[in-house]
């Protein structure tokens, strides 16, 4: 599994000459760092733009996320409305619809309302998941909502309550969640190849893919690209290792 990857990695210091070579090596002959100052110059820059609209975009995706699921999964989980239970079931029924059934009435929507090839168009599908709200409303159902009521005879305001008790207590819940999120945006390509018409609106996982012309595929810039969108997951990993983990295990948290 990890054998192309360490080949990718070691390739994109190699020549263009040397990573097209028969038979195939794995380490440089000659090092270069030529494929990475590629990307950076000429009609390359454009690679700046791509990081910089998937790094905006995962942020403000993430952020939102984390909000709105921590606000609904607590709604859920501590209030009695009327159609609470035929509302959740509704929002979990749509995990089982495949993008690929909505992305057309999606992609129409937003074409009406004039938000293709903007950020607003890019970012609005994933701002709510419905696995988030599962998620945290799962999580806090465990959390004692005696804490609750106290905090409540102590006059702190609901809005209160969720910011001071309900999110700390959720926190292994809420990481988990930050983590899903920023991976699936991250390496997002389907929506943002749809939604997007200009260059300058592309994000990385598109634009990569961009990296050619008429000519043929720069595979030394292409290697070098791939390496550096992949450097803040691998990151992301090695930070957050343990509740990379611990997010897994709470996927199995029963209701």
């Amino acid at each position: 599994m990890i054998g192309p990857l360490i080949w990718g990695l070691l390739s994109a210091f190699k020549t263009p000459t040397e990573i097209i070579a028969v038979p195939l090596t794995l380490l440089p002959q000659n090092p270069t760092l030529g494929n990475f100052i590629a990307l950076f110059s000429g009609d390359r820059v454009l690679f700046v733009r791509y990081f910089l609209n998937s790094t905006f975009v995962t942020i403000v995706v993430v952020s939102s996320n984390l909000f709105v699921s921590s606000l609904c999964g607590y709604y859920f989980a501590k209030f009695d409305f009327w159609g609470k239970n035929f509302l959740f079931i509704l929002i979990l029924s749509t995990m089982m619809i495949p993008f690929q059934l909505a992305m057309i009435p999606l992609f129409l929507m937003l074409f009406r309302v004039h938000l293709v090839d903007t950020y607003a168009g890019i970012i609005i599908p994933s701002v709510i998941t419905p696995f988030g709200i599962f998620l945290m409303r799962q999580f806090i159902e465990t959390i004692p909502t005696d804490l609750m009521d106290v905090a409540r005879i102590d006059g702190c305001t609901e809005f209160r309550i969720f910011t001071s008790i309900v999110i700390p207590l959720a926190k292994p819940a809420i990481v988990a969640i930050g983590i899903f999120s920023f991976l699936w945006t991250w390496n997002d390509y389907l929506w943002p190849l749809i939604i997007t018409t200009s260059n300058n609106m592309r994000t990385l996982s598109v634009g990569i893919a961009s990296l050619g012309n008429e000519y043929g595929i720069y595979y030394g810039e292409v290697l070098a690209a791939i390496v550096m969108s992949i450097a803040p997951v691998i990151i992301a990993y090695v930070v957050f290792q343990k509740h990379f983990v611990s997010g897994i295990s709470l996927t199995g948290l029963k209701g």
